[in-house]
């Protein structure tokens, strides 16, 4: 079979302005991820200034007021490294999605072109710097919006008093601009890559794809594209944690109450596995289509089948008893009424339900701190056993 051209160099990772950024700084060599290095550089930039400046001021409770914000700290050493180490995964997977497309035969002959352009166009936005820097920017402005203008404007570290007024201080200033900047960049740029999946989804699933109703997977041979929120769990993990620290600051200073708290961990869980899972709905009218067809086919088929198995065992098995025990019909019946079983549980959404638990347990563990501050911890290991167990 004919593959697209460099299909082993497809990468949503690999190109862009940001990461040309990094390969000028020597952040990143040629064929390596230099994770470390980049999280060393990260967390360097993202702190180690942060608590200059606040030690500048001589106040020691500051200094001890940013070393236990558990805000500053997640962004930092949790969700930045874990933005910046999780992109090898978003590449091995959108790989491994184009190599299936191919090496599982679901293309026709004369739909290798427009897939190969598919992967094509793909490439070409990943590199198209100014709608990289675009949703980059939207994403920063979005998060501003939603977590709050000021998430640190409480802080005694980042706030200084002059006079009567409360300003910023020059650490909150370095947060703001610096610090949550980085977090936010890494953030945007997964969301990015996200897009990008959708979008070759969507591409995708207009061509006329050689799906068979009876597939093992039931999703008529697309149960491999429930890998692809798999790729983003990093993504998941990093986000909720940065989440969970303003939900668990603002549940030590009584802002939600226990019910509207436990709505608001709900809904984050909820939103996660509408960005996550929902873009694999793209190939539901064409799974929708491929069920109403097959069970059709299949069913004619078996009814057949059944009929002829009826003829010559019931109404005329006295002719044939000799070869009962031997008789194939019985096998190859079996295995009609499997297939049409199979038939019968296609799922709309190509994805199984242990796919979906590691997007929802990857948003609700971060979330355990918040949890913690409405029940005590020994409460919450007796519930989680109960619930196991």
């Amino acid at each position: 079979m004919q593959e697209p051209e460099n299909l082993e160099a497809v990468s949503l990772i690999r190109g862009g302005a940001f990461y040309r950024i990094q390969e000028l700084a020597r952040l990143i060599r040629p064929n390596q991820w230099n994770a470390g290095r980049r999280i060393l550089a990260a967390v360097l930039v993202g702190w180690v200034p942060l608590v200059v400046l606040t030690a500048m001021r001589g106040s020691q409770s500051a200094v001890v007021g940013l070393l236990k914000d558990y805000r500053v700290f997640a962004r930092v050493f949790i969700a930045v490294p874990v933005l910046i180490a999780g992109q090898p995964l978003i590449e091995e997977r959108f790989r491994l999605i184009v190599r299936h497309f191919l090496d599982a035969d679901l293309l026709r002959p004369e739909d290798l072109p427009r897939f190969r352009k598919i992967v094509a166009t793909i490439r070409r936005l990943k590199d198209v710097w100014f709608l990289e820097l675009g949703f980059v920017a939207l994403g920063c402005v979005g998060g501003i919006l939603f977590v709050g203008n000021d998430p640190m404007y409480d802080a005694p570290w980042s706030i200084r008093l002059a006079g009567a007024s409360v300003l910023q201080s020059p650490a909150g200033w370095y947060f703001e601009l610096v610090t949550q900047t980085i977090y936010m960049i890494l953030l945007g740029l997964a969301l990015w890559k996200w897009l990008l999946f959708v979008v070759f989804f969507w591409r995708v699933s207009r061509l006329q794809l050689r799906l068979v109703p009876c597939d093992p997977d039931q999703s008529g041979g697309l149960g491999f594209l429930g890998y692809s929120p798999i790729a983003f769990i990093p993504v998941v993990i990093a986000a909720s944690t940065a989440m969970g620290s303003i939900l668990c600051y603002q549940a030590l200073h009584s802002v939600f109450s226990r019910q509207s708290l436990n709505m608001v961990l709900g809904l984050w869980v909820l939103l996660i596995l509408l960005i996550f899972v929902g873009p694999l709905a793209i190939f539901g009218s064409k799974l929708a289509h491929l069920y109403r067809v097959g069970y059709l086919e299949y069913g004619s088929l078996s009814h057949l089948h059944a009929e002829q198995f009826h003829e010559k065992w019931v109404r005329g098995r006295q002719a044939h008893l000799g070869e009962l025990l031997t008789a194939p019909e019985t096998t190859r019946l079996i295995d009609l009424a499997r297939s049409l079983d199979r038939v019968r549980r296609i799922k709309l959404l190509p994805i199984d339900r242990l796919t979906i638990i590691q997007v929802a347990a990857a948003s609700a563990i971060p979330m355990l701190p918040v949890i913690m501050t409405q029940i005590p911890l020994a409460d919450l290991l007796k519930l989680i056993m109960r619930s196991v167990l």
